[in-house]
């Protein structure tokens, strides 16, 4: 799966890379220790997701003002 999020500054693009990254490298990380029954490392990889998806979520409404903000100063 694919999807490209265009930001409009550059340090938000950089850090919507890096959460991105660190999202799926996460997931992969709870998959395996999934289907190793690791709990401790599974716990682990999932605190790593929900700090990531907490950093996307928070860029992209950062984003989103940032765009409002200019679209109604036009």
């Amino acid at each position: 799966m694919s999807m490209t999020i265009t930001m409009p500054d550059q340090w938000m693009d950089e850090a919507m890379n890096k959460h991105v990254e660190g999202f799926l490298s996460a997931s992969s990380r709870s998959t395996a220790a999934l289907a190793a029954e690791d709990w401790e490392a599974m716990r682990v990889a999932s605190i790593d997701q929900n700090h990531h998806a907490v950093g996307i979520a928070l860029l992209v409404t950062a984003s989103l003002d940032q765009v409002a903000a200019e679209g109604v100063g036009q």
